[in-house]
């Protein structure tokens, strides 16, 4: 069965083992900008000015899947890249 390599925020809240939250990505940009936009609570073109949160921490982490469950399992929350106008 084919598989595929997708990346997962994973949210650790309180020093526990085991994450609280998950979500999955299939590229790990995508990932990476979701994990310092929720930081630095700031969706802004350049959130890691603000101070990080102390509330929670966040680690992006690769993982392979079944191109089976891409789609029907998990559900990806890559968002469209925007060009802005100049």
């Amino acid at each position: 069965m084919p598989e595929m390599l997708v990346y997962v925020l994973l949210m650790y809240v309180g020093g526990v083992e085991e994450p609280n939250f998950r979500v999955h990505f299939r590229t790990l940009s995508q990932c990476a900008k979701h994990k310092v936009a929720i930081e630095h609570q700031s969706g802004d073109d350049f959130p890691y000015i603000f101070p990080k949160t102390n509330r929670f921490s966040l680690v992006c982490m690769p993982k392979i899947i079944t191109s089976k469950q891409a789609g029907t399992e998990i559900i990806f929350h890559d968002l469209p890249d925007v060009v802005a106008d100049k």
